[in-house]
């Protein structure tokens, strides 16, 4: 048909809005199926939330429980520090020891807090300790004693009773020696003993004293208790009266380290002076009781010399040994000196020098030393008499118990005139009892007293004779 428009599609042609639908499917198919390449990532970041943002709510958070470490460890740790210690005692370290013993005491080791306990009671009785020290120790050795060992029992007590640190407690003390020695310590029980025989602060009890004695002797051989048990049953004190037994308990006492019981050891010997051995003995063991510095043993010495020696170069060994005794302020050395000056054995000077030794052994506390002065005043014994000076001597002596000088100060008080202060038979009465009751045995207060009575008698008679009219 001519002029008719026919519509015709060529190939290879499609409307344009065709083709941006068709491009954009081809799109999301390359897209799903093939991955995008790699992009450069940063680093990922903490995931946080809202409530991690918050300030933190406080939180009662209950502490750990302390560190436990078992008994056994613990006991084994606290035997190897205390064993350390005694390596550093023996490198001559005591103060690196005395830390090693404090923390072997915090394992429960007894025997180092008792050795702690030694170190702060050592260090307080130096000037200028502070009390905390002593109160440091006595927790130390209470310690001990908690933890079953005797000695920290018998070391609490001893602090007790030590007068240093203020009034002794024995009422305290006196229950930890009974435990401790009840528990076999033989230490509790010598010092049990100790306060039962003196009856300061508890009761006085001197057959409960003699068995501990006895008991400490025997089972642990103490120097000091078999010297006490031996000194008792010299004495008949708590016991029946047993010179074999004190002789025995001497012995065991002497060769247990005792100078006290060697030198009653050696008194016991010279009191058989006849037989020449037994005097031997009684000189060698008096000698080295005197070297080793025991005075009354270099008292004894001068005094079985001078006795039983004929004057010979001995006498020089006698006057040494007193004149180390008198100088130690023992003041029976210092008399017996002033008598061998008065007799001229072995010593110069005369009266003059027995005089001055007479006063140093009344300054030195032994009232027989002031009678043997006051009787030189009295006597008028190469001296100006002077009843007064007498009688100031006799009365020191009374003083320290003398009973001698009591006695003469009785006698030199009935010699001032009357009208003096210190006369009149109230005063001499007065001197009289003093002597009596320190020692009613002694020769020269039973003779004053004898002389007494039989003047009383003579007053009463001639009081009952009827007047004459």
């Amino acid at each position: 048909m001519a002029g008719q428009r026919v519509a015709t599609i060529e190939r290879g042609t499609v409307p344009c809005w065709r083709s941006l639908m068709l491009a954009v499917l081809l799109m999301l198919v390359w897209t799903a199926l093939v991955p995008p390449p790699a992009l450069a990532q940063a680093p990922t970041p903490v995931a946080t939330t809202s409530e991690a943002r918050r300030d933190p709510l406080p939180v009662d958070i209950p502490p750990p429980p302390p560190l436990s470490v078992p008994a056994p460890i613990n006991r084994a740790h606290g035997q190897e520090l205390y064993q350390q210690a005694h390596d550093a005692l023996a490198g001559g370290a005591p103060e690196l020891a005395n830390r090693l013993f404090e923390q072997a005491c915090r394992f429960d080791e007894a025997r180092s807090c008792f050795n702690t306990g030694l170190d702060l009671e050592t260090r307080t009785t130096k000037p200028g300790a502070a009390v905390q020290l002593r109160a440091a120790a006595l927790r130390a050795y209470q310690t001990a004693c908690a933890l079953r060992f005797e000695r920290g029992c018998v070391a609490t007590g001893l602090l007790l009773i030590d007068p240093r640190w203020g009034t002794p407690d024995p009422a305290r003390a006196l229950p930890l020696f009974e435990a401790a020695c009840r528990r076999g310590e033989p230490e509790g029980c010598e010092e049990q003993a100790d306060l039962l025989y003196q009856g300061e602060g508890v009761a006085q009890d001197f057959a409960r004293a003699a068995a501990l004695y006895r008991q400490a002797c025997d089972a642990a051989n103490r120097p000091n208790s078999c010297f006490n048990i031996g000194l008792m049953a010299e004495r008949g004190r708590g016991v029946a009266r047993d010179y074999d037994a004190a002789l025995r308990y001497y012995r065991l006492a002497c060769r247990a380290g005792s100078l006290a019981g060697c030198h009653n050891l050696a008194v016991f010997y010279a009191e058989q002076s006849k037989v020449p051995d037994r005097l031997a003995l009684a000189r060698n063991l008096l000698r080295q009781g005197c070297n080793r510095n025991y005075l009354t043993s270099c008292t004894s010495l001068g005094q079985l010399i001078r006795e039983f020696d004929k004057p010979t170069d001995s006498y020089a060994e006698a006057v040494a040994a007193l004149t180390k005794a008198c100088d130690g302020k023992d003041g029976s050395a210092c008399r017996v000196l002033g008598n061998m000056a008065h007799d001229r054995i072995g010593l110069p000077g005369g009266n003059l020098a027995a005089n001055r030794f007479y006063a140093r052994s009344c300054k030195s506390g032994f009232g027989d030393g002031c009678y043997n002065l006051g009787l030189v005043y009295w006597s008028g014994y190469r001296v100006k008499t002077n009843a007064e000076t007498a009688i100031a001597w006799f009365g020191e002596g009374c003083r320290l118990r003398s009973a001698s000088s009591c006695a003469g100060a009785y006698l030199a008080t009935l010699n001032l005139l009357k009208g003096h202060p210190l006369a009149g038979q109230d005063m001499a009465r007065r001197w009289l009892a003093l002597g009596t009751a320190i020692d009613p045995g002694n020769n020269l207060v039973k003779t004053v007293q004898e002389a007494y009575e039989s003047r009383k008698v003579e007053a009463g008679q001639l009081a009952s004779k009827p007047d004459r009219r």
